[in-house]
C-alpha cells in the first residue's frame, strides 16, 4: 500500500480535472500523469512480490522521470 496511495493521487487528481473540463490541456496532463505514474505501479508490483528494496529503487526513478518529462513529450 506504500506505493499505491501516491500512485492513486498521481492518477486521479488530473483525471478528475479532465473529467470535469474535457479540454486538450487537461486531457494531456491526465495522460502524462498516467504514463509517469506507471513507475509507482511497477514499484507496487515489486513490493507485492516481496522485492521491497527493488521497489524502493524503482520508486527513486520517479524524480528522474519527472525531470525528463519536462524536457520531452510524454504520450
Amino acid at each position: 500500500f506504500l506505493f499505491l496511495l501516491p500512485f492513486s493521487g498521481m492518477i486521479f487528481t488530473p483525471l478528475y480535472k479532465a473529467f470535469k473540463q474535457p479540454v486538450g490541456k487537461n486531457i494531456g496532463k491526465a495522460v502524462k500523469a498516467g504514463v509517469i505514474a506507471l513507475i509507482l505501479l511497477n514499484a507496487s508490483w515489486a513490493a507485492a512480490f516481496g522485492a521491497f528494496w527493488l521497489a524502493i529503487i524503482i520508486a527513486l526513478l520517479l524524480p528522474l522521470s519527472l525531470f525528463l518529462a519536462k524536457k520531452f513529450a510524454v504520450t
